[in-house]
């Protein structure tokens, strides 16, 4: 682990959960894992406060405990954990577009909490999102998005037991067997297998009928679902979440190269590997499938034919990025995603924008020829990239200080001497990515530090702002919200306040964008597996 990535996981530690758990994560980043009593000596924290900081570290992933050789239970910091947080708002909005409203407040809840049983879970949301529905109405909804969820492989089990049990100092002697991870309570795959075969039946039944029967439930059954969760704690699976944002990389990678039909085509394919081993999604190709299955599965905008279908097919499978490759002949042929072809290409994109950025044009030039060549001289470098030979040398060497670039030697004596030396400049993709990475990591680190320092120095302007705010609802609500005494909250703040409220604001809402665009980059340069 990297200085800047645990500089960064501390960050958001003290962004989400206060200055004393950032105190437990940065020691036990820097010592590695600790017993309750070591960690609370090298904190210089109270025994309590120990234990309700790693209660809540716990609760949300960031720390993990295990038992020792000498059976004494200890704690170590999750950073990988602790870097997600930055893909929450990411996650909330990939569910919103999946899943609707519904899936954006299940997913919300589950992240607040970090680890949540469905029974406490339906009882937060029941007073979320009324929509003018029952509480038994809203309890089946949310029961409903939370087996989706589940079956969908976004949500997974987490816990069996109570938290504080694990802060002691000796191992459970009984510990509680977990179930598998994409498994519902009995009670609870009772009651939707129950609703499946009652939606069945109704829909079987004359609409006239139909509304018979819904009108008595509707009366009686009015009060909160009472169902049994079994005590399974539940929590959200980041592998699928990856696995989605993975997809919309690819899509829209080859919706860039090609068209939106072309896009459609590999998005249809890569939907048959949700349910895979992670290994497999990240191994070389996705699952196989066959045109003619692929063409059953098609949706049915934009309308095509088997032989449009198949020139698409021919054309992705031989683009020198080879998006699909064939694997088989049977029914018309079988094709796969070329998930780390592609996953490969995106990282060298990132890369290479970077250069770009950094260097200029002509050194993203002379940056692809060694990619391209592996090892070449100096003068060979100017000669194929067309450039001349003393500017040439300045962008090489440039990029050969920022470690864009390497330089292997070649002697032709065993004394090394220069004259006698080739020196053959290359690129090693992988050191690059380590290097982009860090750098990364270091930026997001100075946008959250920035963010924090501008959000202190303004916090008492802010909550004058949010009392005002609140004051004229609570106006409005009240029914005196008359033009005089709006006027007489808003001259609460002055002018000048008001200039520097939209500045602060502004400010924050740039640095969490560049915040978003950096993770956006990292993800590419981890090639969309889990950090």
């Amino acid at each position: 682990m990297t200085t800047a990535e645990k500089r960064l996981a501390v960050w958001y530690t003290r962004e989400h959960f206060g200055e004393l758990c950032s105190t437990l994560v940065d020691t036990l980043l820097t010592r590695g894992a600790l017993s309750l009593h070591d960690l609370a000596s090298a904190t210089k924290l109270a025994r309590n406060e120990t234990k309700k900081c790693l209660c809540t570290l716990i609760q949300h992933g960031a720390v993990a405990h295990r038992t020792n050789t000498r059976g004494t239970v200890v704690y170590a910091a999750k950073a990988s954990e602790i870097l997600e947080r930055a893909r929450f708002p990411r996650c909330i909005a990939a569910a919103k577009s999946a899943f609707g409203d519904r899936g954006e407040l299940v997913v919300a809840d589950v992240l607040q909490h970090g680890r949540v049983t469905i029974g406490k879970a339906l009882e937060r949301m029941r007073e979320k999102k009324r929509d003018g529905k029952s509480a038994r109405e809203l309890d089946e909804e949310n029961v409903e998005m939370f087996g989706k969820l589940v079956e969908m492989r976004y949500l997974c089990c987490a816990h069996a037991q109570p938290i504080a049990a694990e802060l002691s100092e000796e191992g459970a002697e009984n510990p509680v067997k977990l179930p598998s991870p994409f498994t519902l309570p009995e009670g609870i795959q009772s009651f939707l297998q129950d609703k499946v075969e009652s939606s069945a039946t109704q829909s079987t039944q004359p609409a006239a009928k139909r509304r018979k029967l819904d009108q008595p439930a509707a009366s009686t059954d009015s009060g909160p679902l009472q169902l049994d969760d079994g005590g399974i704690y539940y929590q959200l699976n980041f592998s699928q979440f990856h696995r989605h944002f993975l997809n919309q990389a690819i899509a829209a990678a080859v919706q860039q190269k090609f068209d939106p039909v072309a896009a459609v085509i590999v998005r249809t394919i890569i939907e048959q590997t949700l349910f895979k081993p992670l290994e497999s999604l990240l191994g070389v190709t996705t699952a196989g499938i066959s045109s003619f299955e692929l063409f059953q599965r098609l949706p049915a905008v934009p309308v095509l034919s088997r032989d449009e279908m198949s020139q698409y097919l021919s054309i992705l499978a031989d683009d020198p990025v080879r998006f699909l490759i064939k694997t088989g002949e049977q029914g018309g042929g079988t094709y796969a995603v070329n998930i780390r072809g592609i996953t490969d290409t995106l990282c060298e994109q990132t890369i290479e924008s970077v250069v770009r950025e950094r260097f200029g044009s002509r050194s993203l030039r002379v940056f692809r020829l060694l990619v391209a060549k592996k090892h070449l001289e100096q003068k060979q470098v100017g000669e194929l990239a067309m450039i001349p030979a003393k500017e040439s040398k300045e962008l090489l060497y440039r990029l050969f200080v920022e470690n864009f670039v390497s330089v292997q030697e070649i002697p032709r004596a065993g004394d090394h001497a220069p004259s006698r030396t080739f020196y053959l400049f290359t690129v090693n993709l992988d050191q690059v990515r380590r290097l982009l990475l860090t750098q990364c990591y270091e930026a997001a680190a100075n946008l959250v530090s920035r963010r924090y320092a501008e959000t202190e120095k303004h916090k008492r302007l802010d909550e004058k702002s949010h009392r005002c705010e609140t004051l004229v609802e609570t106006l409005k609500a009240t029914g005196n919200d008359s033009k005089e005494a709006l006027a007489e909250v808003e001259e609460i703040i002055t002018p000048g306040e008001r200039q520097q409220l939209e500045k602060f604001r502004q400010a924050v809402k740039k640095l969490e964008q560049a915040e978003l665009q950096l993770d956006d980059t990292i993800m590419a340069l981890l090639k969309y597996q889990q950090t």
